[in-house]
C-alpha cells in the first residue's frame, strides 16, 4: 500500500471521526440540488431515529421514507459528484474500504 494512501486514509479517518463519530462510516448515494442521485454522504449514525427523520411528509398520496435525501441529521461531508455513475462508483469504493467485522476483532 502506498504511503500516500495510508496517510490520506489516516487523515480522512480523523476528519470523519469528528463529523460522523466513526472513522470508516458506511456511505450512500444522495440526491443533490440537481435532483439527481449524483452525490455521496455518510449514512446517518445509528444513534439517531433516521427513519423518523428521513420522510417526505408532503409526498402525493401520503408520507414516504426518503433514503436518498439529505436532512439536518445527515453528517458531512456531502459531496456532489455531478455524475450518477461516479457517485455510485465512489460509494462502492468507500464502502469496500471499510474494515470487515472479522478485521475489527
Amino acid at each position: 500500500m502506498s504511503t500516500d494512501l495510508t496517510e490520506a486514509r489516516r487523515r480522512v479517518a480523523e476528519m470523519l471521526k469528528q463529523d460522523t463519530g466513526e472513522t470508516t462510516p458506511q456511505w450512500r448515494v444522495i440526491i443533490t440540488d440537481s435532483e439527481s442521485p449524483d452525490g455521496i454522504a455518510p449514512v446517518c449514525p445509528k444513534t439517531q431515529d433516521t427513519d423518523g427523520l428521513h420522510v417526505i411528509a408532503d409526498y402525493p398520496g401520503g408520507p414516504i421514507q426518503d433514503g436518498d435525501g439529505v436532512y439536518d441529521c445527515c453528517p458531512w461531508p456531502q459531496v456532489e459528484m455531478h455524475s450518477t455513475l461516479l457517485a455510485s462508483y465512489v460509494v462502492a469504493l468507500l464502502n469496500a474500504d471499510r474494515p470487515t467485522e472479522a478485521s475489527r476483532g
